[in-house]
């Protein structure tokens, strides 16, 4: 089988055994959407010689800001859902040279007047960093905590200092998850703050390693939900 098909069958596998609901957007974005997406701030690289409408004239860079526009219609018609999530291309620019990259990525939204017959713990930053360190487990990575770095720079689709990354290009994957901009948040219409994630990789990567995630022994310690 295809490792690239397989890793995407088994992110979703993890996304939807944590409840999440799966959305599908167009790979092609408008440019005032791109700006906020991760990596430089060019985006000559990524526009389309004769686009069909002006929200679809640049191949999109990440998979949340179209994930966004989805919590956005979902709470503007009173849809419960505030988890979901999409896998898919995105694609990134080095010098002159645009790759193509697989991702998953999602949202979690924490609307500020929602009302439950149970009450539970908020999700926050960790628990986004969760999800996305298993999303990245299904394609045989594993990324050590030490290894995340704070997202400082403003004017991204990140709170400045609410987020963090790890990885790089040069080692065939990229991982960023944090709290969304409240400010941009605000500006699409979105109730409440957004926690949001994604992971990316490169399909030769997946294919060199075959996608594989190899058996471990059970622990003999198994996790205790009551002491």
């Amino acid at each position: 089988d295809d490792p690239v098909a397989t890793f995407v069958r088994r992110a979703g596998r993890v996304l939807t055994g944590r409840g999440f609901a799966e959305a599908v957007n167009y790979t092609l974005r408008s440019e005032a959407e791109l700006a906020r997406s991760p990596g430089d701030a060019d985006t000559k690289p990524f526009v389309v010689a004769n686009p069909l409408a002006v929200d679809q004239s640049h191949l999109r860079r990440s998979l949340v800001p179209g994930l966004l526009q989805t919590l956005r219609f979902n709470q503007a018609h009173g849809n419960p859902d505030t988890l979901f999530f999409e896998t898919g291309r995105v694609f990134r620019a080095e010098g002159a040279d645009v790759f193509e990259l697989v991702s998953v990525g999602f949202v979690i939204a924490v609307p500020e007047n929602a009302r439950a017959w149970k009450s539970r713990e908020a999700p926050d930053f960790f628990a986004a960093k969760r999800v996305v360190l298993d999303a990245a487990a299904s394609a045989g990575v594993v990324v050590r905590d030490e290894t995340f770095r704070r997202i400082e720079s403003s004017g991204t689709i990140w709170q400045t200092g609410h987020a963090a990354a790890a990885g790089s290009f040069k080692e065939g994957f990229a991982i960023e998850v944090g709290l969304v901009d409240l400010a941009y948040a605000r500006s699409l219409g979105i109730d409440g703050p957004v926690l949001a994630g994604s992971f990316e990789i490169l399909p030769e990567r997946l294919r060199q390693s075959g996608g594989l995630v190899r058996y471990k022994p059970v622990s003999t310690f198994p996790a205790a939900t009551r002491d």
